[in-house]
């Protein structure tokens, strides 16, 4: 049933692209904030995260566990639907990289550097090759956190899976002078440890889905920078080992052309297909609901 959850997700995510309209997360960055507001100076950091955490995953459980009982738990069925359509994206990561790849083939610098910097949420290079390797960092990072480590939280826990990895992705995005640097520190790492196991799967993905040598020379490189002490984040790893496995070094400040930018989204798609594969043969063999 996870599996035609995913599916159904997905057809309805290329047909509907209007769905991430709908994906406004404002009602819960608020509902965080009066929290942290209220228990913050009572509270340390860990323990705010979880306060804002458990409540609204509570619902989520609570939820799927009473809808899952009627009608042979159709509405069950649906709601789960329902979430892990709320909790994907915000934003359609193909359609954000096409939109920014048309500005770039018709020469709109301008509206490209605008795209670019709503994409990485930042200010970006302004040289056209060096924002086109912004871009690739951000498509092989943004493919875990939009897709694919929502759906590995939801094939393993259901609603509340996809929930709870998309709610951990909200918070560790609020930034520090806002939120404390305690709280910041607490959400990123929360958010880190969830999405630790699906990057590594979606480097492996990136692996078999292009220059296997280049991405196990990629996932070296930032196991390498671990050990010298520069800190790689479950994004490093991916930028890494994707830049590999498109014959790129993620090191060289060399830019990128916009085909190696297509390349990259066709390699995030590939990896995709590759897990929902192993994923339709487990199910097949009664490993998974």
């Amino acid at each position: 049933m996870k599996l035609i959850a995913i599916l159904i997700v997905l057809v309805l995510e290329y047909f509907l692209g209007h769905l991430q309209e709908l994906r406004q997360p404002g009602w819960f960055l608020r509902y965080a904030d009066e929290m942290r507001e209220r228990f913050g100076s009572d509270w340390g950091g860990p323990a705010t995260v979880a306060l804002v955490l458990v409540p609204a995953l509570t619902v989520v459980v609570l939820l799927q566990a009473l809808l899952g009982t009627v009608l042979f738990g159709l509405p069950g069925f649906v709601f789960a639907i329902g979430v892990l359509v709320y909790c994907i994206g915000p934003r359609d990561l193909e359609g954000d990289v096409q939109s920014y790849l048309d500005a770039r083939e018709v020469g709109d610098e301008a509206r490209a550097q605008h795209l670019a910097e709503a994409f990485l949420s930042g200010a970006v290079p302004t040289d056209p090759a060096q924002r086109d390797r912004a871009l690739l960092g951000g498509v092989l990072e943004q493919a875990n956190e939009r897709v694919f480590g929502v759906f590995f939280w939801f094939v393993l826990l259901g609603a509340a899976g996809a929930a709870v990895f998309r709610m951990a992705a909200l918070l560790q995005d609020q930034n520090e002078r806002h939120v404390g640097a305690g709280y910041q520190a607490a959400a990123g790492f929360f958010y880190e440890l969830l999405a630790w196991i699906p990057a590594r799967l979606l480097v492996l993905g990136y692996a078999l889905s292009g220059s296997f040598d280049g991405a196990y020379h990629g996932w070296r490189r930032a196991s390498e920078s671990q050990h010298e002490g520069v800190p790689v984040s479950a994004p490093g790893t991916l930028i890494y080992s994707g830049f590999g496995a498109l014959d790129l070094d993620a090191d060289q400040p060399a830019g990128v052309e916009p085909a190696d930018l297509a390349n990259g989204l066709r390699l995030v798609r590939r990896a995709l297909l590759i897990w929902l594969t192993v994923l339709a043969l487990l199910t097949l063999a009664g490993w998974t609901g």
